[in-house]
């Protein structure tokens, strides 16, 4: 449950020894959701001089719409925040400076997954709430709703571990348009979580038919994200229940070329 968190400090580390971007990079490995990479942003954003600067050629190798791309900039979104101090509205400001509207949801995407992420002793923000879990989604521009609604499961979860079944109906609370979206983050946590056991994830998935094919969905997404291919996703297809096979088999056509 903890391997991406991990694998960033690996990432930081690399860079504090190399003190190089480009050097640290080449050792990437996309393992864990590429925690690597974002290790390596994030402390290379600690010693730049110009960080909005910077933040413009930072990816610039690589393409937004493919893999490698998108979690370069998604990286970008949490080096921003370390970078803030979780001051999420500015770090959403400086993603919103990205041209492709890929890689601005890219990087909101890693700066909303960083916030509730974050741990309140030892990185707080001020963007979390205890009595409103979907705080701050609502504040958001109507391009990164959907992005900020896909992680609030990481604070539901995070306040009540393993409540998986409770978390896929309190996303009844989401409003109407974002509800799949929070379903769908249900389901990438819940394997996050239980990488190891994707069979037990698609159980409590089957718990609640009408975010059956939503919650599958978001299993199935982060288990391609966390090995950074689609092969280990064409093994998983065949073992999940009937009507899931044919979502998995759908999800690993139409991701192929982002992939590649």
């Amino acid at each position: 449950r903890s391997c991406h968190a991990l694998v960033h400090e690996i990432g930081r580390a690399t860079y504090n020894k190399l003190q190089n971007f480009a050097q640290s990079i080449k050792d990437n490995d996309s393992f864990c959701n590429s925690g690597f990479m974002h290790g390596v942003i994030e402390e290379h954003f600690s010693s730049v001089p110009n960080v909005e600067e910077e933040i413009k050629t930072v990816c610039s190798q690589y393409s937004a719409d493919k893999y490698l791309g998108w979690e370069c900039y998604h990286g970008v979104g949490h080096g921003l925040m370390i970078f803030s101090n979780n001051d999420l509205p500015k770090s959403i400001e400086m993603c919103s400076a990205y041209q492709d509207s890929s890689a601005a949801s890219a990087c909101a995407n890693g700066v909303f997954m960083e916030n509730f992420g974050s741990d309140q002793k030892l990185h707080p923000t001020q963007f979390l709430k205890d009595d409103n879990l979907f705080y701050p989604c609502e504040d958001q521009k109507n391009n990164f709703k959907s992005d900020c609604y896909l992680y609030a499961p990481t604070r539901y979860l995070n306040l009540h571990p393993n409540n998986y079944s409770e978390a896929l109906n309190w996303c009844n609370d989401t409003p109407e348009d974002f509800v799949e979206t929070c379903v769908e983050g249900v389901g990438s946590q819940t394997m996050k979580e239980n990488i190891n056991n994707p069979k037990s994830v698609e159980s409590i998935c089957l718990q609640n038919s009408d975010f059956t094919k939503k919650c599958v969905s978001g299993m199935i997404g982060i288990y391609a994200f966390h090995y950074g291919s689609l092969e280990p996703v064409s093994k998983l297809c065949p073992i999940l229940a009937e009507p899931n096979r044919k979502i998995c088999e759908d999800y690993t056509t139409r991701l192929k070329k982002f992939f590649e």
